[in-house]
């Protein structure tokens, strides 16, 4: 079995994966070779920061989250290095407003205070500056690096200032100003001054009165960094804390009453519930409701931690709500989940509704995963349970799966994970697989390949390459190639074509199980494709879109495979497919704090041609509420009929936010299709509105 062969091949592998030894201090090497310097020199248009305030609740996001600011730059500014006012961070830099708000959108939800700002072309000399002589430019402000922690990318020596000032404002008393400090460098800093920081917490919590995370950051401090020094220093705090929380509880009340943000327990979530209703008309007749949908979705997040230890969960899914029809209303459960993680050993289990894309399950499972880093830089997992295809065709079926993989963190830039699954479908192979996905990224190339073979069939599932190159400080290239069955190998691709087919009745002839997997590779078809793109960035005025997309689908079953019928008419086995696109954004161009597209698009078919023109310009209007305004014309041309279909679709839409976290949308359209030559025309209306909030 290649299962067996590839899980022998692992244990006999991984112990050669260890990380090499580290080379003295004086010969050691940024890890992924980047040149800072030079990397924001060249962007010397980027003024626009976010600035995000940091307190004990967003230190705590901000330590699981800090790869999303892998290539960005954190700082704090120079009026807030010392000072006795509440600690605020400094993410660079971004090239225009509109990018800086769209990366503050999608993290939103993440902290709670974040504003988009425009520093000085001083201060950005100054934070470029710094990066050639970190130690020099240090009087001014401090500059922090979160991708690296090697001492030769500036955080070592900043990290030393930084903890100088948090002790002048301990020694002057100003310890809730000091904790702030000293949880940034538990977070960025080298393991050395990550741990003494992550001590010295504690000892502020415990001068501030606060017992219990005084507790909590001496047992991360114990579990986090069990070979630092001054371990039995930090055991004797710890029981002279506990011994505290029990003797005494007036401190604990006022503690709850003046820090009741600093509880290891969070909760927060976001729900929406949209309501969109379609009415249509055919030739200038009666206008009908065809559409009236309410739909809601959710999705909570809750953690606990305590002695090293954390307990996650996550349920997230979505109702709709048929208003014309209830009979079609659907409730979907994407994720419904607990996981745990213990700090001191690395081992992680989660049980519930999941989604691990390692594991080489394509789609949610019901199962348990158990993952434990068997080297510094190798996780192994397993995980076991039933797929999830939200398909009543598929989810009814008796499914099993269980997996092994394992992810190595090569190096900075170079990471690698490779897997093996079985998965059986009413007791027979439905899929049996390996596979491989490395990912490399750097200051300028970014890029993955995904590879998935199927033993069972002795076919290539699935390959997908795609790689990112900033070509200059504007203009960035992507590309992507990939190859694929569709869908994806399994046995139960049998059902395609005949949804009906009993499959437990089928499976009980022997011919039919000994031709299980070739008459279902035999109703699966392969699609090929690939596409260029290039961006062009105009600094703050905007940017210019390029793409070119080609497809092939090949291998499409005929009638006769699907039904055992031949077909009466000329059939497609073959379907091919290119787009061409050019799209152009200009910021400011009619208002200010605009962005306005104008795109063109060209499509060619095996059976259809078309052209398309849109325009769409999003004005925000203060900081609270944008409007959308778009505009749509497309003419296609299908070959069978050799007539043209001439589409204008126009909306309005608008978002509102009364409040940080609550935003109301409001959306109006109308689409028209004509075709000439007598044919039936269509006029359709849309609305679409609802809410969102986030707590």
């Amino acid at each position: 079995m290649a299962l067996v062969f590839v899980v022998q091949l692992l244990i006999v592998t991984l112990p050669a994966l260890a990380q090499p030894q580290p080379l003295p201090q004086d010969q050691a090497q940024p890890q992924d070779n980047i040149n800072w310097q030079e990397w924001y020199g060249n962007f010397q248009n980027n003024s626009f920061i976010i600035e995000l305030g940091f307190d004990r609740e967003s230190a705590e996001t901000l330590k699981q989250r800090l790869n999303i600011y892998r290539l960005r730059l954190i700082y704090i500014p120079a009026q807030s290095a010392g000072s006795v006012a509440p600690l605020s961070l400094r993410i660079g830099f971004f090239r225009s407003r509109a990018q800086a708000q769209e990366f503050l959108d999608a993290s939103d939800f993440l902290f709670r205070r974040q504003t988009v700002r425009r520093v000085t072309a001083e201060e950005h000399q100054q934070v470029i500056d710094s990066l050639a002589n970190p130690d020099a430019a240090l009087a001014e402000g401090y500059f922090v690096f979160p991708v690296s922690k090697d001492p030769c990318s500036g955080i070592h020596y900043n990290s030393k200032k930084i903890l100088q000032s948090a002790k002048t404002l301990y020694m002057g008393g100003n310890y809730r100003q000091a904790l702030s400090y000293y949880q940034l460098l538990s977070i960025v800093a080298d393991d050395g001054i990550a741990a003494w920081s992550q001590e010295l917490i504690g000892l502020c919590y415990e001068k501030l009165g606060d017992y219990k995370q005084a507790e909590q950051a001496y047992e991360t401090r114990l579990a986090q960094y069990p070979e630092a020094e001054g371990v039995r220093r930090v055991e004797q705090r710890l029981r002279g804390v506990q011994t505290a929380a029990e003797d005494g509880h007036k401190g604990l009340r006022k503690t709850k009453y003046q820090y009741g943000n600093a509880s290891p327990t969070f909760f927060r979530g976001d729900v929406g519930q949209y309501h969109r209703s379609l009415t249509r008309s055919i030739g200038g007749g009666d206008s009908d409701e065809v559409m009236s949908v309410l739909s809601t979705d959710f999705d909570f997040r809750g953690s606990s931690a305590w002695k090293g230890q954390v307990l996650r969960g996550r349920i997230n899914g979505f109702w709709i709500k048929d208003q014309l029809d209830s009979s079609e209303s659907e409730f979907r459960l994407r994720r419904a989940y607990v996981d745990y993680q213990h700090d001191g050993t690395g081992v992680k289990a989660a049980l519930g509704r999941q989604k691990e894309f390692d594991s080489g399950v394509f789609t949610s499972f019901d199962g348990a995963t158990v993952s434990y880093p068997v080297l510094g830089n190798v996780d192994v997992s397993v995980s076991a349970g039933k797929p999830v295809y939200f398909s009543d065709i598929y989810d009814d079926l008796d499914y099993f799966f269980y997996s092994v993989y394992a992810d190595w963190q090569i190096s900075q830039g170079w990471s690698l994970n490779t897997y093996v699954i079985e998965q059986t479908l009413n007791d027979v192979t439905d899929r049996e697989a390996v596979g491989v996905r490395g990912q490399y990224a750097s200051s300028r190339v970014n890029g993955s390949l995904n590879l998935d073979y199927d033993s069972a069939f002795g076919e290539l599932n699935n390959i997908l390459l795609n790689i990112n190159y900033l070509w200059t400080e504007n203009l960035s290239v992507t590309g992507m190639y990939g190859k694929q069955r569709s869908p994806f190998l399994s046995a139960a691709n049998i059902l395609i074509g005949q949804a009906d087919l009993d499959l437990e009745l089928y499976l009980q002839s022997r011919s039919n199980v000994d031709s299980l997997l070739e008459d279902a590779l035999e109703r699966t078809s392969l699609n090929s494709y690939y596409s260029l793109s290039m961006n062009y960035d105009f600094a703050d005025k905007g940017k210019i879109i390029v793409d070119y997309y080609q497809s092939d689908l090949t291998d499409i079953p005929t009638a006769e495979i699907l039904t055992g019928a031949p077909s009466l008419q000329p059939e497609i086995t073959t379907y091919s497919h290119t787009s061409m696109g050019a799209q152009l954004i200009i910021n400011n161009a009619f208002f200010p704090n605009d962005s306005s597209s104008l795109g063109l698009r060209s499509s060619d078919g095996t059976s259809s041609s078309s052209i398309s023109l849109f325009l769409n310009n999003r004005i925000r209007v203060g900081n609270f509420l944008v409007v959308n305004p778009k505009i749509n014309y497309s003419q296609t041309s299908y070959e069978a009929q050799r007539e043209d279909q001439h589409q204008l679709r126009y909306a309005l839409s608008l978002a509102y936010k009364p409040f940080r976290n609550t935003e109301l949308s409001l959306e109006w359209g109308n689409e028209s299709i004509t075709v000439p030559q007598g044919g039936q025309d269509f006029d359709s209306s849309y609305v679409f509105f609802g809410y969102r909030v986030h707590f």
